[in-house]
């Protein structure tokens, strides 16, 4: 529990949080506003999660080096 206060509390973790949460924006209000255009829509959803999904996986390894690194303490 520690390590995720560190993560939050660093910049580089709430760099990632916001990537998240921007991705998720993108991707939820691009697939809403290009729903006519398939392709469209689906590239921007798809584009969004995967910006989501980045900030995420970067934040879980921030997460655990934090806890590796409370563990050599």
């Amino acid at each position: 529990m520690e390590s995720l206060k560190m993560a939050l509390q660093s910049k580089e973790g709430r760099a990632n949080l916001l990537g998240m949460v921007l991705g998720i924006i993108v991707a939820c209000g691009g697939g809403y506003l290009l729903r006519e255009n398939t392709i469209a829509c689906d590239i921007i959803v798809v584009a969004g999660s995967l910006f989501s999904m980045v900030g995420v996986e970067r934040f879980c390894r921030l997460i655990v080096s934090f806890q590796n690194k409370n563990d050599s303490e």
